[in-house]
């Protein structure tokens, strides 16, 4: 299976470490690290990590996403629900040279996980990059729910 790993920085190693002197039943010692040695598998209805380190072409929203390796240990460090879902975590998306390179890219990337029967959560970037998720969705001509989580109204 062909995918965009050329678009995308693994979790860092620091992270890896981290998860494996978790406790048993945590998320941390549940995820899969997935990179060009590590491939993701198609499994359905699989969750699937991303983060966006995107911050241009929004006001005050420096840093958004700078911060993954914390909100990775945060979240890895919770435990494990009574369920059969996968999680994977694909790492960080290297932003484009533009905005809009950005946006190209992840639009491609959601829209492949989706067309995979995935399930994605991206984490991070700005709120413009709700657009480029929901034309994903748009393509597929699928049903749409979003939940968009923000620090403020704007």
């Amino acid at each position: 299976m062909e995918f965009y790993y050329d678009f995308l920085l693994p979790v860092n190693l620091e992270v890896i470490q981290y998860c494996n002197e978790l406790p048993q039943g945590t998320i941390g010692k549940n995820v899969m690290f997935v990179d060009e040695a590590h491939p993701i598998d198609v499994l359905s209805k699989s969750i699937v990590l991303l983060t966006i380190p995107e911050d241009r072409n929004t006001n005050n929203n420096e840093g958004t996403g700078q911060k993954s390796e914390e909100w990775r240990k945060e979240f890895y460090k919770l435990y494990y629900g009574n369920w059969n879902t996968k999680i994977y975590d694909i790492g960080e998306l290297k932003v484009g040279e533009t905005f809009n390179d950005t946006l190209v890219i992840v639009q491609e990337i959601v829209k492949y996980l989706l067309k995979n029967d995935f399930i994605p959560i991206i984490i991070g970037g700005t709120q413009a990059l709700t657009y480029a998720i929901y034309r994903a969705y748009d393509q597929l001509e699928q049903r749409v729910n979003i939940t968009s989580v923000d620090a403020k109204f704007d």
